[in-house]
């Protein structure tokens, strides 16, 4: 009596889409298996590529108007945060969209200003510009890959609170995943405002968005102790500099 015949298992859709290749790069094969026919649809809010270009536009607009330091540098940061959100919405129109939409041409306004920002980085200058936001007074913000990181934990936190994860110790399991101390977790958790659930790969199975999100703050914690923004790593750094 012959063997009964298996079917070979079904292989994810391949895809040219830069997200899908980073979903793939990043999570476990299970995991990615499960979602993979997911990434050939939209799974995050889109932004139109234009918003991003309009506020740029203002801010260049607001450059040429402004009367002191402090409007000029207003208008710079308004600048950058267009050219910013243009460049993430670009971004993710990669991940292929449906029939019915249509993607938006990257602005050459901001492609030429972004060449320009790169030769002169290249050719050891600053734009004056960049140096009036970069050297203002005050406390500095969290750089973009600490926040993205900071933003998964609070995730985390949020699906906890939504009953999509169950963890009856959420701030205490983060804080371990993150070498923080309680009190930074939470107030991480009180300092944002945003729905950081809604749109996170809201075409998936509860289960599976579940272990998106646990795997997402796993991993986001580790690279946050390894860059050192640790609560020890921390505490060495304030030592050495007394």
């Amino acid at each position: 009596m012959s063997a009964p015949k298996t079917r070979p298992k079904k292989k994810p859709p391949e895809s040219d889409s830069p997200f899908y290749r980073l979903a793939r790069e990043e999570l476990p094969p299970r995991l990615f298996e499960s979602i993979a026919p997911l990434a050939s649809r939209s799974s995050q809010e889109r932004r139109p590529v234009r918003e991003g270009l309009e506020k740029f536009l203002q801010g260049r607009a607001d450059r040429e108007a402004a009367s002191n330091e402090g409007a000029a540098s207003d208008a710079s940061r308004r600048i950058y945060e267009g050219m910013a959100e243009a460049c993430e919405a670009y971004f993710r129109q990669t991940i292929p969209p449906r029939s019915s939409e249509r993607q938006e041409q990257f602005p050459p306004e901001i492609a030429l200003i972004l060449s320009a920002l790169l030769k002169n980085f290249l050719a050891g200058h600053l734009d004056q510009s960049v140096r009036e936001l970069v050297e203002r007074p005050g406390a500095r913000g969290r750089v973009f890959m600490e926040q993205e990181d900071i933003s998964a934990a609070v995730r985390y936190l949020q699906a906890v609170e939504k009953r999509l994860i169950p963890d009856r110790t959420p701030v205490q399991r983060v804080a371990e995943w993150y070498k923080v101390n309680r009190a930074t977790a939470q107030k991480w958790r009180r300092e944002e405002t945003r729905d950081l659930i809604g749109g996170f790969w809201p075409e998936a199975a509860p289960s599976t968005r579940a272990e998106l999100i646990t795997e997402g703050a796993k991993r986001s914690g580790e690279r946050h102790g390894r860059a050192g923004r640790g609560q020890k790593a921390i505490a060495i750094r304030r030592a050495k500099q007394v």
